[in-house]
């Protein structure tokens, strides 16, 4: 999975080497990235991959009011909707559910959708070189077919 994007020092190269060897992916979009990369994120979902939402403007769950957190999720998820993407789950912002996150799950139907292993893709260098970015996202689908893993999307998990 991905999280915080769509954003062009990242997305197109991750997508590239997903398209060269034929994997799918869960993308967790920030709302307002999508409104600045729109055909990014369209891409993201016109190449075969899951898209969740991750909210408008990645607010701490801990350090936000709960009225000010529930309105930036639920304003990220109206962001994807408009670029005419369907989101298909909710990733809570640094992986922290509060009372507001879980009940906007619950009742938009979004089930809630975590990691295994944090990437530290949201902190550090946000610009990795290409060839970090390739060798690291090649790396996982290789170290994913030694192990015989199934790669794809969370419908994996559920199918």
């Amino acid at each position: 999975t991905y999280d915080d994007g769509p954003w062009e020092g990242l997305t197109p190269r991750v997508l590239g080497v997903l398209r060269e060897r034929g994997a799918r992916a869960s993308f967790f979009l920030i709302g307002s990235k999508v409104e600045a990369e729109p055909e990014l994120a369209t891409r993201v979902a016109a190449e075969g991959h899951e898209v969740g939402s991750h909210s408008s403007r990645h607010p701490h769950p801990w350090r936000t009011e709960p009225v000010r957190l529930g309105l930036d999720v639920a304003r990220g998820h109206r962001q994807l909707l408009a670029a005419g993407l369907q989101p298909t789950g909710y990733r809570p912002q640094y992986g922290k559910v509060v009372g507001t996150t879980w009940l906007w799950s619950l009742l938009r139907g979004q089930p809630l959708r975590w990691w295994t292993h944090d990437s530290g893709d949201s902190q550090g260098e946000r610009d990795p070189p290409e060839a970090r970015t390739r060798a690291t996202t090649a790396a996982l689908l290789d170290l994913a077919e030694e192990q015989g893993w199934q790669v794809g999307g969370f419908e994996v998990l559920e199918g």
